[in-house]
């Protein structure tokens, strides 16, 4: 199943990736299964059957806050192109082995826990990602006096995976 698809999303993305991709397609799994509608095949389906069905009080609140809020982030974030950061894809794979180990659904109020963490937590995520490529910030000579009354000239090139405002030399 294309996550695109299913979350009715249209991009122009260039991005497409598997960690990504591999945790959402586990979120569709997860969320069908908490609103019991696996036969869903896009989120609008899944919403309207979930919303049909007898919701208690704390499934009712979740299915709003996803409507309202978990749904347009989402779709932020599969029609965003995600920066090439190693520590991020670490993330959603660590995010995704998170929510494995909860799809035997024994503590349901924990999936549903994860399923908003991952949502709320991802967009932060990924503008961390962002502002901490690694970028150039700076070259400098300097000069060393030695015991022997020799100079050494050397050029430093400085690399940083920090904002720039981060780095210190010192």
């Amino acid at each position: 199943m294309d996550i695109r698809e299913w979350f009715e999303v249209r991009s122009d993305s260039k991005s497409l990736n598997s960690s990504l991709d591999s945790l959402f397609s586990l979120y569709i799994n997860a969320i069908s299964k908490y609103f019991s509608c696996e036969e869903a095949r896009t989120v609008t389906e899944l919403v309207a059957k979930a919303d049909q069905s007898h919701l208690t009080a704390g499934e009712r609140m979740f299915l709003d806050w996803f409507v309202e809020t978990g749904l347009p982030c989402i779709r932020r974030i599969l029609s965003m192109d995600l920066p090439n950061n190693h520590e991020l894809f670490a993330q959603l794979d660590y995010e995704r082995y998170i929510l494995e180990e909860e799809m035997d659904f024994r503590y349901p109020d924990d999936v549903r826990s994860s399923l908003v963490n991952i949502v709320s937590d991802l967009p932060t995520r990924i503008e961390t990602a962002s502002s901490s490529e690694s970028v150039y910030t700076g070259e400098f000579t300097y000069k060393m006096i030695l015991d022997e009354g020799y100079e050494l000239l050397n050029t430093l090139v400085t690399h940083s995976n920090l904002p720039n405002w981060q780095v210190s030399l010192f």
